[in-house]
């Protein structure tokens, strides 16, 4: 089910927004039954389509064009999708803490270049053979490559649980900016990788991914690495161990180990006494500084926020009533941030 307005630029700004916020607002009215609550917004040019149910982002997506269309999705779970278009994909929210109020989707496939994905969460998230691919303000369970090659990916400000090594392996120019990377797999291959204002966790050192690290907080498994070889680039970064976390970590680096500027702390300096187990975005609190000035981790750099760049509803209300010549007067009020 859909609807949809044309008009000139300052009532297409109007309406989008408009739309937004009450697509977005599970207390709408039609939104009676669960599934009515879903709702996908598709905006292309000075057309704005919305579509409601179970149905409504494959909707969406096949009114789309083949590039640049726009799609906002309300809160609730939208199963296993497929991209194949080049689109942007925005969710209400991405963090697992907030499963009830976000966007959900089990399985994500990216199989279109140039797609953007902001704001949601997905179990697991497929990037198949296409290049261009930018996830940001997400969470991911498991991102995985299937040993399809892509070009120029970016993570930024995500919360990714498990990546596998074949997503590395067959990556070029792969780029992590102001996440959390809370396993990292073995991968000795010849692409290099780039993780910048990161907070990174690992087991062993010398099982990191072959890349380049850059103004992170990289939290060992360990308090003491010893014999550290492997050729990584380390410059600027904060170094803590999560066993022992009144100790400060202590690594040999090998001859062969480029690195500058790199600090070494306690965990609880780094993260607080109030530390809790991880269910989403790790915030140090106190970082260290890296080579731009700014915090290493994720509040450096570029900094973090949790949400998409849309606006979320906060409140609804609509008035309906009747003037002094019997005609319905309707007011809509939204409150958001």
């Amino acid at each position: 089910m859909g609807l949809a307005w044309q008009g000139d630029k300052i009532m297409k700004k109007f309406l989008v927004s408009m739309v937004a916020l009450m697509a977005m607002s599970t207390t709408c009215v039609y939104a009676v039954d669960e599934k009515w609550r879903l709702s996908a917004m598709l905006e292309q040019g000075d057309s704005i389509q919305l579509f409601y149910g179970a149905n409504a982002l494959q909707d969406a997506h096949n009114a789309a064009a083949d590039s640049g269309a726009v799609i906002t999705l309300s809160k609730g779970s939208w199963g296993d999708f497929t991209i194949n278009k080049k689109i942007k994909l925005i969710g209400y929210y991405g963090f697992t803490s907030y499963y009830d109020s976000g966007t959900e989707l089990y399985k994500l496939t990216i199989a279109a270049n140039d797609v953007v994905v902001d704001g949601v969460c997905c179990d697991h998230m497929d990037v198949i053979k296409k290049d261009g691919l930018k996830v940001i303000h997400s969470y991911v369970g498991y991102l995985r490559g299937h040993y399809y090659p892509h070009v120029n990916t970016t993570i930024e400000q995500c919360y990714v649980q498990l990546i596998d090594s074949d997503f590395l392996e067959y990556s070029t120019n792969l780029r992590f900016y102001n996440s959390t990377l809370l396993s990292m797999p073995k991968y000795r291959g010849e692409n290099i990788i780039y993780v910048t204002n990161c907070v990174v966790f690992f087991q062993h050192i010398d099982d990191l991914p072959y890349g380049a690290y850059h103004n992170n907080v990289m939290v060992g498994y360990y308090d003491t690495y010893h014999d550290v070889s492997y050729p990584n680039v380390y410059y600027y970064n904060t170094f803590t161990s999560s066993s022992n976390k009144e100790a400060v970590l202590f690594i040999d680096f090998g001859e062969h180990v480029v690195r500058e500027g790199n600090q070494y702390m306690k965990f609880v300096t780094v993260f607080g006494e109030d530390w809790e187990d991880i269910d989403g975005p790790v915030r140090p609190v106190n970082p260290g500084t890296g080579s731009d000035g700014t915090p290493c981790g994720p509040l450096g750099g570029n900094g973090f926020t949790d949400k998409p760049q849309i606006p979320r509803v906060t409140g609804s209300d609509i008035d309906i009533y009747p003037d002094s010549t019997g005609k319905l007067n309707v007011k809509i009020t939204v409150s958001a941030e």
